[in-house]
């Protein structure tokens, strides 16, 4: 997996292909989010993988996303006992 939107390189004249690195700081998370068939929204779920919340990962959060459940599971996706929760 990787980006997937193009980046722009600026490099000196004459390299023909130069490289993007990611830094490796970024994991991915699974984001769940649903709608009944009654057309009522359900909590949506933030799965971050890992055993223990870390305060530094909801340093953006507001109280307006107050319907936001945020999980840690080992995996990090979703697995049968929270998507029957």
């Amino acid at each position: 997996m990787g980006y997937a939107k193009p980046t722009k390189v600026i490099t000196h004249r004459g390299w023909k292909y130069p490289q993007v690195e990611q830094h490796g700081c970024c994991e991915f998370v699974t984001a769940v989010e649903a709608v009944s068939a009654d057309g009522n929204i359900l909590p949506s779920f933030i799965i971050e993988n890992g055993k223990v919340h870390h305060i530094g990962w909801y340093q953006n959060v507001h109280a307006e996303d107050a319907d936001v459940y945020f999980v840690v599971l080992l995996k990090g996706w979703i697995d049968d006992e929270l998507a029957l929760w």
